[in-house]
């Protein structure tokens, strides 16, 4: 019993220490990536207290001051990642209200975000969730040559749209069915990966203010080995985060973000930007990765202005990708130009820093080619 007491402690230890690690402000992609399996790590800590204080119970093993010290961290990194996770559990209070708890009813646009991947092939697989769900707004990532012959399709369902092709995993588009203007393909941070942002116009006086982002991941590896850590990624949503902050109109920021529903990043993207995410309240709708059902999470976003109201918000069933695609159906206050979301700020001087880090790492990497995951 003492080598399972022993097993018991090396691995509550080690969650103890994936828990403490983000905690450290530092962009090191070793130290950001535990970011990510909160509540992976919540179920570990749970069970690991639950056995260890039935072998206390049943006497499995003597009882010593060490037990309780380790019951202690245990507890207290439970209390951390609930701290994290909790806000997503349906129940807590929404952020963004929905359709019911609102008299006036408006228009519905559903919008569908997807990363394609790719190298993935099924293309028909994709074409069949968009005939099925028709949604007026679709935006992919990893848009290449090959997804842009067999998309062509849609062309005449959206004719309006913006197509960055490129065969490097960075490329992506935005189909609609209603007009666009102000469209413009942005490099915000490095000079290989692409955003987008356009006006979506719902009629002749009011449009809503778009963004489609799919910054790098932290700890991805690239040709001359190296992995690159989390700057690039937090800058992007940084710069996005003070551009919108600015607006008054409608505002949503989509797409693949490599980064998780409850992290620092997050946090600080939605601080600066008074944007609101429609997941608090309603559920963690892991997207990634779609073959691993313990090792998902909530990477494909949607992030809305005060001015919406939601009918629903989906996960969709697989096509083919990593990803799982994403709809959501909302509606829009009227009068369109309401008042900004509360908690925009200010960029701090630390944030500025990892503003210009995240473009000089961008810089120095963007000489090699980024790897595919195994």
């Amino acid at each position: 019993m003492q080598i399972v007491f022993y097993l018991l402690t090396f691995v509550s230890l080690s969650t103890v220490a994936a828990t403490l690690l983000p905690l450290v402000p530092s962009d090191e992609w070793w130290i950001r990536i535990f970011d990510f399996p909160r509540a992976q790590l919540l179920v570990i800590i749970t069970i690991s207290i639950l056995l260890l204080i039935a072998g206390l119970l049943c006497n499995l093993w003597a009882v010593t001051k060490f037990h309780y010290f380790l019951l202690t961290l245990l507890a207290s990194a439970m209390a951390i990642q609930a701290y994290w996770i909790v806000p997503f559990v349906p129940g807590f209070p929404r952020e963004v209200p929905t359709t019911t708890d609102h008299k006036q009813q408006h228009r519905t646009l559903d919008i569908l975000v997807a990363n394609l991947k790719f190298d993935n092939t099924s293309y028909k697989n994709f074409h069949d969730l968009v005939t099925e769900h028709s949604p007026h707004l679709i935006f992919v990532t990893e848009y290449n040559d090959a997804w842009h012959n067999q998309l062509k399709q849609l062309d005449d369902q959206y004719p309006h749209s913006v197509k960055v092709v490129k065969d490097d995993g960075h490329g992506m588009a935005l189909f609609s069915i209603e007009k666009l203007s102000n469209e413009k393909e942005r490099y915000l941070i490095s000079d290989q990966r692409p955003s987008i942002s356009a006006r979506l116009h719902l009629n002749e006086s009011s449009y809503i203010e778009l963004w489609g982002l799919h910054p790098a991941p932290p700890g991805i590896k690239m040709s001359n080995e190296e992995r690159k850590d989390s700057s690039p990624r937090d800058a992007e949503l940084l710069v996005v985060a003070d551009r919108v902050a600015d607006y008054a109109v409608p505002t949503i920021v989509m797409g693949d973000l490599n980064d998780t529903a409850w992290s620092q990043t997050t946090m600080q993207f939605k601080k600066i930007s008074g944007l609101l995410d429609p997941r608090i309240g309603r559920g963690l709708f892991n997207t990634y990765h779609t073959e691993y059902l313990l090792l998902r999470y909530p990477i494909d976003h949607f992030f809305l202005s005060n001015h919406f109201y939601i009918h629903s918000i989906k996960r969709l069933r697989s096509f083919g990708s990593d990803h799982f695609p994403m709809l959501l159906s909302v509606s829009v206050e009227n009068p369109y130009f309401s008042q900004k979301s509360n908690g925009e700020g200010e960029l701090t001087k630390r944030q500025e820093k990892t503003i210009q880090e995240g473009k000089e790492d961008a810089q120095e990497h963007d000489q090699h080619k980024e790897v595919a995951p195994d």
